[in-house]
C-alpha cells in the first residue's frame, strides 16, 4: 500500500487566454504514415520523495527539458513544471520515477492536474500534433477515485478522452488525429496516482492555423482620430458571441482598421507567447494593457526587444487573465 502523506486540495481554475480577432481557426495536419512509438519513462531526472505536501526541488522540476529532443513541454495548471518522483520499483511501472503535478506552492499535488503539449522537436515554436497518446497510474492503485485523460486540437478544443478508477492498474489512451496537448486529472484522495511511461506516436507532426471565414460588410461609418481609421457596419448577422476551448469573442461591429503604424502577430506555443512586428519598424514602443477600460491603463513594456532576419519581438508566458498590446510612436 503507498502513503503519500497529508496533502491539501488546491481548486486551479483553467487560465483563459482572450485573443480580439474575428479569426477562426482550421487545423491543418497530415497523416501520421508509419507512426513510431514513443515513450517516456522518466529515469533520466532526479527523482523527489513521493510524499504529497512536500516542496519540490529543483533538480526534480521537469518543464521544458524535452522541448528539444521530443517535443513535448510539461507543466502543472498552477505552476510552470511538474515533479518527477521516486516512487520504487514495484511501484512505478517501468524503473523507479514517474510524475505528479505541483500545486500553487510549489508542493507536490496528485491532485493538481497536469498538462503536456507537442511541438515540432528541434523548433520550439511550431505546433505540433500526434494521432495517438497514453499514460499509465502506478503499481499501488489504491486510490479508488476517476482518473482521466483528455486530449486538446490546436485550438483547444477538445477531441477525445479516456477515464477509469484508480483502483487497478490502467493504460489511458486516447488515438484520433491531430492531438495537440493533453490533460491529466484525477480525484483529491490520499492515494491519488502517480503516472508513467507517457507515450505518444511519432513522428510530430507540424501544425498551422488559417481563417477559414470571413465577413464581407457594407454600409456603417467611419471615424478617424490619430494614426486610425475605423470603418465598421452596425448589424451584421454574424455578430454575436463565438466560443471554443480557451478562447471566446463578443462581436457587435465588424470593424475594418487602417493605421501608419505595421501590424502586431501573436503567436503562441509551448506555454510561450511572442509578440511581434516587422523589422523595418524600429521607431516603434510595444505598449500592453490588461484591459481595455476608458482610460486604457497602457504601460511600456521594458526593453530590450529581440530581434532576428526580419521581424522586432518580445516573448513572455502566456499570461493569467487578458493582455493587450499596442505599437506606439513617441
Amino acid at each position: 500500500m503507498r502513503t503519500r502523506g497529508s496533502q491539501t486540495a488546491i481548486g486551479q481554475g483553467r487560465a483563459v487566454r482572450a485573443v480580439a480577432l474575428g479569426l477562426a481557426c482550421l487545423l491543418l495536419s497530415r497523416a501520421n504514415v508509419g507512426a513510431q512509438p514513443v515513450t517516456i519513462n522518466f529515469e533520466n531526472f532526479s527523482g523527489m520523495r513521493f510524499d504529497a505536501g512536500f516542496p519540490v526541488p529543483a533538480s526534480s522540476q521537469l518543464s521544458n527539458q524535452l522541448l528539444l529532443s521530443q517535443g513535448l513541454s510539461f507543466r502543472s495548471e498552477s505552476t510552470p513544471y511538474v515533479a518527477v518522483v521516486n516512487l520504487g520499483v514495484g511501484h512505478a511501472t517501468s524503473g523507479t520515477n514517474g510524475i505528479g503535478g505541483v500545486n500553487a506552492s510549489g508542493q507536490l499535488s496528485y491532485a493538481t492536474p497536469i498538462r503536456v503539449e507537442f511541438v515540432l522537436p528541434g523548433s520550439p515554436g511550431t505546433p505540433a500534433v500526434t494521432d495517438s497518446v497514453s499514460i499509465r497510474n502506478d503499481l499501488s492503485a489504491n486510490g479508488g477515485e476517476p482518473v482521466t485523460l483528455e486530449a486538446f486540437d490546436i485550438a483547444g478544443r477538445l477531441v477525445g478522452s479516456a477515464t477509469m478508477i484508480d483502483d487497478h492498474v490502467f493504460t489511458l489512451s486516447v488515438s484520433v488525429p491531430g492531438i495537440h496537448s493533453v490533460r491529466i486529472s484525477e480525484g483529491q484522495s490520499l492515494g491519488a496516482a502517480a503516472f508513467d511511461d507517457f507515450s505518444f506516436n511519432g513522428p510530430l507532426v507540424a501544425v498551422s492555423a488559417v481563417l477559414d471565414w470571413f465577413s464581407l460588410a457594407g454600409g456603417g461609418g467611419k471615424s478617424t482620430g490619430g494614426v486610425y481609421t475605423a470603418r465598421a457596419t452596425l448589424g451584421e448577422p454574424t455578430a454575436g458571441a463565438s466560443q471554443g476551448g480557451g478562447y471566446s469573442a463578443a462581436v457587435g461591429f465588424w470593424p475594418s482598421v487602417a493605421a501608419s503604424q505595421p501590424p502586431l502577430q501573436v503567436s503562441y506555443a509551448a506555454g510561450m507567447v511572442t509578440v511581434s512586428w516587422p523589422k523595418p519598424a524600429t521607431d516603434f514602443l510595444l505598449d500592453q494593457s490588461p484591459n481595455l477600460n476608458s482610460p486604457v491603463p497602457w504601460s511600456q513594456v521594458a526593453f530590450p526587444y529581440e530581434t532576428n532576419t526580419a521581424r522586432i519581438y518580445i516573448t513572455v508566458p502566456t499570461p493569467i487573465g487578458n493582455r493587450f498590446y499596442r505599437l506606439r510612436q513617441p
